[in-house]
């Protein structure tokens, strides 16, 4: 049994390290889907936004580094042969094995990707929650002057 997170990070690393990137994922699916206690739904959501973050930012400089005109290969590649999930997809869900779907031009995928990496990152900052109280202050000020308008005009 590990003791400590830098044993658990060590001992990652020494299985991860000779594996393609593609089973080191298989792996890391594999192990997040053995997390099975309900008071585990908080360490998988951080787990989803830090890969999801990792695989934006993968997309973006694979994007930076390509010409307008070539497609990154990858962008095809599912992990899918990896699990045997297939009863575990709901039909018809969103990213659904197998199901095609039509991609725009990789630029317009990447500029939107780095739109909501942004936004997500502005959204929970200081400047993000004052902004909204700001709003929200001004939302109630519009509210009372057109309650007492109203209340005058009756």
């Amino acid at each position: 049994m590990l003791t400590c997170r830098a044993e658990l990070i060590r001992a990652a690393r020494e299985i991860g390290q000779p594996l393609p990137d593609e089973q080191r994922i298989a792996l890391g699916v594999t192990l997040i889907k053995m997390a099975e206690a309900p008071d585990s739904f908080a360490a998988v959501t951080c787990a989803e936004r830090m890969v999801r973050d990792h695989g934006q930012s993968l997309l973006s400089e694979a994007l930076r580094t390509c010409d307008d005109g070539f497609e990154a290969p990858f962008q095809h590649v599912t992990i899918d042969h990896f699990h045997e999930q297939s009863a575990d997809r709901h039909p018809g869900g969103r990213g659904t094995a197998g199901m095609s779907r039509s991609r725009g031009p990789s630029s317009l995928r990447a500029a939107w990707a780095l739109i909501k990496t942004a936004e997500r990152q502005f959204s929970e900052s200081f400047w993000g929650d004052l902004i909204g109280m700001i709003f929200l202050i001004i939302g109630w000020l519009v509210l009372l002057i057109a309650g007492g308008v109203l209340a005058g005009g009756i």
